[in-house]
């Protein structure tokens, strides 16, 4: 997914809930200069979703046109003004901006992006609230962390929240088994404050348990 300039705030949205109930899923900003970590990914299915308006981005055309040439899926969501997407792609969500005030608005695009984010979480059924249930779970567990006094993305930030989110995935491995049989997950206890508590103490800075 990605969206350069005034469209970066809604690419960046769009990631973050699309994170919560599937993998798979990234920003790709360009800030790195290149795109070749999405272009050349050699999965068998790769899905470009591009957000741009005026004023339109070259950059964002220009991986659009890469995009298809490695034979990857595009698909561009523009305002009602954007004439460069319908050459690359018939994958285009063309959405009305101008609103006759001064700027114009993207509410639009954003209610856009939400309905996608439904459509994903209905196709995907009931693995949704489980995969939720994970990640919110490692978050109690690293509130119980001075994540800030280790700086962020230092080597011992990513050790921790590594530490964090295998923690969660073994209780999901454990406890919440499969989400079409039963019984019924101990949720409530998961989700706990006070449970929180007691795998962050066994968090250790320098080894993995």
């Amino acid at each position: 997914i990605s969206g350069l300039h005034m469209a970066r705030g809604l690419a960046l949205e769009f990631v973050s809930r699309l994170e919560y109930i599937r993998p798979g899923v990234h920003l790709a900003d360009g800030q790195n200069g290149h795109y070749a970590d999405v272009l050349f990914d050699d999965a068998s299915r790769v899905a470009f979703l591009l957000i741009d308006f005026y004023r339109y981005d070259k950059a964002t055309q220009r991986v659009a046109e890469l995009a298809k040439r490695r034979g990857h899926e595009v698909h561009i969501v523009a305002d009602d003004y954007c004439l460069w997407a319908h050459k690359i792609t018939d994958r285009v969500f063309n959405l009305p901006t101008s609103t006759g005030l001064y700027w114009h608005s993207t509410a639009a695009i954003s209610a856009l992006l939400n309905l996608l984010v439904n459509d994903v979480i209905r196709q995907l059924g009931k693995v949704v609230p489980k995969r939720i249930d994970m990640v919110l779970q490692a978050q109690n567990i690293l509130e119980n962390v001075d994540l800030k006094s280790m700086g962020f993305n230092s080597a011992r930030y990513i050790h921790t929240v590594y530490q964090a989110m295998s923690m969660a995935f073994a209780d999901r491995d454990f406890y919440y088994g499969s989400p079409y049989v039963g019984p019924a997950e101990p949720v409530r206890g998961l989700m706990s404050k006070e449970y929180a508590r007691q795998p962050a103490k066994q968090i250790r800075g320098v080894r993995n348990d």
